[in-house]
């Protein structure tokens, strides 16, 4: 492996771990008749976004019935993505 192919293979893995610090997240609710999820954002895996900050209960009233949850198929697909990038890179900077 070349010089080039590991600074490709260091970006990659590199943004892997970005994406993995800075994951997408979902706003659920449940009730009894009802479940419904709406995209979150992008927010720290150690400081996910507030369910009280959902859109709907803006005026900070929100029930027990919302939460917020990762978004392990938008942030695998992410990963799919980037692997396929970065593989395409190293493969392509060989000598």
């Amino acid at each position: 492996m070349n010089r080039k192919q590991l600074i490709a293979l260091w970006i990659g893995v590199a943004a892997v771990l970005g994406t993995g610090l800075v994951p997408p997240w979902i706003h659920t609710y449940r009730d009894k008749f009802t479940h419904s999820e709406r995209a979150a954002g992008y927010g720290l895996i150690f400081q996910p976004p507030d369910p009280s900050k959902t859109p709907a209960y803006s005026d900070g009233s929100y029930p027990k019935r919302f939460g917020v949850k990762l978004d392990a198929p938008r942030l695998l697909l992410g990963w799919a993505a980037m692997a396929v990038v970065t593989s395409a890179l190293v493969f392509s900077l060989r000598k």
